[in-house]
């Protein structure tokens, strides 16, 4: 879904690390509470249908040595319906178009 929204593909939408510029960064700063970009995957959406750039940059990451995920098979699954759902309506929050 990420993919046909930024109109290329996007192998992880769910990476916890994003580099967001001006004027997005202010945009979600003013119109989100600041737990929300918590939500990777629809932060990414939000953005491209409001006309901002979003790109992905491969990282080799290490494999996990130790501990295990914060989410387990439940919470990722309704996670997963929450956010095709969201995307799918067009729920999601709208912001200002981009330049």
């Amino acid at each position: 879904m990420v993919s046909r929204a930024v109109g290329y593909t996007i192998t992880d939408s769910t990476s916890g690390f994003r580099i967001i510029c001006e004027p997005l960064l202010s945009e979600f700063a003013h119109e989100f509470p600041v737990y929300y970009l918590g939500d990777t995957f629809e932060a990414a959406v939000i953005a491209a249908r409001a006309k901002y750039g979003v790109m992905e940059i491969p990282a080799n990451l290490a494999p996990r040595l130790a501990g295990n995920s914060s989410s387990g098979l439940v919470h990722s699954i309704l996670a997963i319906a929450k956010v095709t759902l969201i995307a799918t309506l067009r729920l999601h929050r709208k912001i200002k178009m981009g330049y």
